[in-house]
């Protein structure tokens, strides 16, 4: 069935006249600082600003498409046209079709805006003397000029990257809704390409590169981070071939695997995250002076009072509080097996809890050694140095900088498990423990733990450049986890009693 567009002719005018005042802003701009350094525009200066800028891009024509996506695939998806189309795969690329159809109208209307916007201006073949310009605010059309012998060339790969980008958007999105047939999996998937597209260029580092979406939205930003304009290509091309080949694997029955991938795909995307942090952390600063207890520290950096990064702050609550979550998960499935013949095994809460404790001890150990081995085996296949000392910290020797990270990390997740299980005894919800836990985060921005004597990210590793002593912090957080522990006891002695 041939995608039908549902816009009508005023959302269309609405459409065309945002791209129209934003390119006539664009024009009076370029004008403007053309006429100050007395170089002569053309035709070209224009477009090509106006169809590589990642704001008209990402605050406009990107939401717009989103928005069509999520509504063609919901509107039409319908078991009576998958029986028509015999498999999930002949529907999905049924799909690709008429959404390259949309696709090539706003291309168009793009397109129509630009030359009504670019009239009164010179039209060359060539590049006009202002795009050979270096300056602040001409950076697309410089890079431009030294890489393409003719405007028209950079015209045209700007709009195939731009329709293969989102042609491959429009493919995953179609696979994740016929796999999970669960709309708030598509929107939340949508929301997070919307997300990842603004923080792409505000936010995200350049060693996030190769999935930062204004490098395929943009062949300006492409170029700028791969220093090629072959490589964002490449890189749709890789995904669009693996998409196609999953197509004809979508709908048949592989119960194991879905079984698996449903007990396990938790823990597979916390690994997963972990890693690709940590290894995205060490291109970053692979060509820095740094060691690999530099990259050791950086990567589990989390927060100072002094200095704060989304980032980190972030990979914190991924890496620890992850932790704390699976944890978490295990104790639920304790509870729930436990029965009176398990109390009177143990003769006490308390000691049945001690007892599901201990396995929990000896994991939080692997973990710690385990994300120290990856951090040292990413760090050599890296080419990074080993000498046991630290160049951004060179007063904290190795024996500190390892006692801080596994004695205070173990007693800092420790205190977290211990207060989750609290709460979730007490509250009798082991959401509302986990979300507390979150919420005491924000104890770990800037200036909000003074003297850092409240028990919330003291393992965090920037903490080795703070002025208080590393010991401050263990005996902090040993006499929470001690005042926790005690008051967890008193309570599953009160509910023995109440057996």
């Amino acid at each position: 069935m041939n995608m039908r567009i549902n816009f009508s002719g005023l959302k269309w005018f609405i459409v065309a006249t945002f791209i129209c005042l934003y390119l006539w802003n664009e024009r009076n701009s370029l004008l403007a600082e053309a006429e100050s350094v007395s170089l002569s525009v053309n035709f070209w200066d224009l477009t090509l600003r106006g169809v590589s800028d990642v704001y008209l891009i990402v605050y406009l024509m990107f939401p717009l498409y989103l928005f069509k996506i999520g509504y063609q695939l919901t509107v039409s998806f319908d078991y009576t046209q998958l029986i028509r189309f015999k498999s999930y795969g002949q529907w999905i690329i049924n799909q690709m079709k008429g959404f390259a159809l949309f696709n090539l109208l706003i291309l168009s209307l793009w397109n129509i805006c630009s030359l009504l916007v670019s009239i009164g201006l010179p039209f060359s073949g060539q590049w006009s003397e202002f795009s050979a310009l270096e300056k602040s605010g001409n950076e697309i059309l410089f890079v431009y000029n030294h890489i393409f012998s003719m405007p028209v060339i950079a015209w045209l790969l700007q709009f195939l990257l731009f329709f293969m980008t989102l042609m491959v958007i429009q493919l995953s999105t179609a696979i994740l809704y016929t796999v999970s047939k669960r709309k708030w999996a598509l929107n939340s998937f949508l929301v997070l390409l919307m997300l990842i597209s603004i923080l792409s260029f505000q936010v995200i580092p350049a060693s996030f590169s190769f999935i930062s979406l204004p490098n395929y939205l943009s062949l300006f930003h492409g170029i700028e981070s791969f220093s090629s304009p072959v490589t964002p290509f490449l890189v749709l091309f890789i995904v669009l071939g693996i998409g196609c080949l999953l197509l004809p694997f979508i709908g048949r029955n592989f119960q194991s695997v879905q079984v698996l991938v449903k007990d396990h795909w938790a823990g597979g995307l916390f690994v997963g995250m972990i890693g690709f942090t940590i290894i995205s952390n060490a291109l970053q600063y692979e060509n820095e002076a740094m060691t690999a207890v530099d990259l050791w520290i950086l990567s589990f950096f989390g927060t100072t009072n002094e200095e704060f990064s989304l980032l980190s702050f972030s990979f914190y609550i991924i890496a620890f509080m992850g932790f704390v979550y699976f944890v978490q998960l295990f104790l639920h499935e304790q509870i729930v097996k436990m029965s009176y013949m398990s109390i009177i095994r143990y003769e006490s809460l308390t000691k049945w809890f001690l007892a599901s404790f201990n396995p929990i001890i000896r994991k939080l150990i692997l973990f710690l050694l385990l994300l120290s081995g990856f951090i040292a085996i990413v760090a050599f296949c890296f080419g990074y140095p080993f000498p046991l000392q630290s160049n951004l910290y060179p007063e904290s020797s190795m024996g500190i900088i390892a006692y801080h990270f596994f004695v205070n990390g173990f007693l800092q997740v420790t205190f977290y498990i211990l207060l989750v299980v609290l709460i979730s005894i007490v509250t009798m919800d082991v959401m509302k423990s986990f979300i507390t836990l979150l919420a005491l985060s924000i104890f770990m921005l800037p200036k909000l733990n003074l003297s850092y004597l409240f028990p919330v990210g003291l393992n965090s590793m920037g903490l080795l450049g703070a002025s208080q002593s590393i010991f401050l912090h263990t005996s902090v957080l040993l006499a929470y986890a001690l005042l926790t522990l005690t008051v967890l006891a008193y309570i599953l002695n009160k509910k023995d009693f109440s057996l």
